[in-house]
C-alpha cells in the first residue's frame, strides 16, 4: 500500500499491481482491528479516492487482491485522514461598549475545537496563540483599547489541524 494526502482533499489510496489479480477490495475502519473493517470500495485499478472520509477522523485501510477464483489475505494497514479546512468568514468586531473584540467564523466540518491567534501586525509569523474554544466565536477581553489587532483561527480535529485562516483585523 502507498498513501498520499492532499491538503484538504479526500485521502487517496493506491496499491502496487499484484500479478494474477484482476481487482482489489479496499477496507476501512476506525481502529487497527482488521476484522471490524468494512468494505469501502472495489476497483479493477490500483487507486481509489475515499471521498466519504470525515475530515479530521483517523482511518485504517486494508487491501485485498482478488481474481475469479480467489482472494488474498488483507494487507497490513495504512493510516490516513482527510485534512480539516481552515475556518472561513473570520471577522473581528468590537463588542457593545467596546470592552472587548469578538472574533467569529464559520464552523468547519470535523473540527472539535478552534485555536485563536493574535498579532499587532498583519503577519501570521508574529502571531501568538491566544486561546482555544469549542464554539465558533471568541471574545478577546485582553485587547488594549485603541489598538488594532489581527486574528487568525485554526480548526483542530481529533487527529489533525488546519492551516491558519485568513487574517481579520479588529480593535475595541
Amino acid at each position: 500500500l502507498s498513501y498520499t494526502m492532499d491538503n484538504g482533499e479526500p485521502s487517496e489510496r493506491g496499491v502496487l499491481s499484484i500479478t494474477g489479480a484482476d481487482g482489489y477490495a479496499v477496507y476501512r475502519g476506525t481502529s487497527g482491528d482488521a476484522d471490524a473493517a468494512q468494505i469501502l470500495a472495489t476497483t479493477a485499478g490500483t487507486r481509489i479516492d475515499d471521498k466519504t472520509a470525515l475530515p479530521g477522523t483517523l482511518y485504517y485501510y486494508w487491501v485485498v487482491a482478488t481474481n475469479a477464483v480467489s482472494a488474498s489475505e488483507k494487507s497490513d494497514y495504512e493510516v490516513g485522514f482527510r485534512s480539516l479546512a481552515a475556518p472561513t468568514g473570520v471577522s473581528a468586531t468590537p463588542t457593545s461598549g467596546a470592552a472587548a473584540v469578538t472574533i467569529t467564523w464559520t464552523p468547519v466540518e470535523g473540527a472539535v475545537s478552534y485555536t485563536i491567534y493574535r498579532a499587532t501586525r498583519n503577519n501570521s509569523d508574529s502571531a501568538v496563540e491566544l486561546d482555544t474554544t469549542t464554539g465558533a466565536s471568541y471574545v478577546d477581553e485582553s485587547a488594549a483599547s485603541g489598538r488594532t489587532y489581527y486574528y487568525w483561527v485554526k480548526s483542530v480535529g481529533a487527529s489533525c489541524e488546519s492551516e491558519l485562516s485568513t487574517a481579520a483585523a479588529g480593535s475595541r
